[in-house]
């Protein structure tokens, strides 16, 4: 019994963290708040960068530097990609957090997209929020957006959610 308290222990707690609450995911989807323990912070676009040679076959399209910390998308023959620090989180590796829904992670136009900084108990995220085909396409549509999501303090593993918007709201 020493031995595994003795390997839990070293075994980062990271490796535990829980998936993003439903309050954090629908803010994430809405771009507001959904409750007041929730607090959820625009990321400036203003200045965006560009990187060809990227890392390993990736190009960063899309490239933003936020509180320290490059963020943005990255493309590649293998798959695309968010970018956060150092690391790449391909998007076809995403855990969807609607158990309930089956859809694949989704490729998405990073200039169209919302993407801003989500916090909750002392938990930070990485929201990526977009609608399918971008603004200026009309009907019902309009309100099914995916969003990504990643737990970037403690670090942690990409989450993805698709949902129409309109239903948001008779989730509290």
């Amino acid at each position: 019994m020493k031995w595994f308290l003795v390997v839990l222990c070293v075994i980062p707690h990271s490796t535990f963290a829980m998936s993003p609450t439903a309050d954090v995911a629908y803010s994430c989807l809405s771009g507001e708040a959904f409750s007041k323990d929730v607090k959820i912070e625009a990321v400036p676009s203003e200045e965006v960068a560009s990187s060809e040679r990227f890392y390993r076959g990736y190009s960063a399209t899309y490239l933003i530097n936020f509180k320290g910390h490059d963020l943005g998308y990255a493309e590649s023959k293998e798959g695309d990609a968010l970018i956060f620090g150092a690391h790449l989180y391909p998007l076809l590796g995403a855990s969807n957090l609607l158990k309930h829904k089956v859809f694949k992670p989704s490729t998405f136009k990073p200039e169209l997209a919302q993407w801003s900084s989500i916090e909750e108990a002392g938990v930070q995220y990485l929201c990526v929020n977009f609608n399918f085909e971008g603004l200026g396409r009309s009907g019902s549509f309009q309100n099914v957006h995916g969003a990504y999501l990643l737990p970037t303090k403690p670090s942690g593993k990409l989450y993805y959610l698709i949902e129409d918007i309109r239903t948001l709201r008779g989730h509290e």
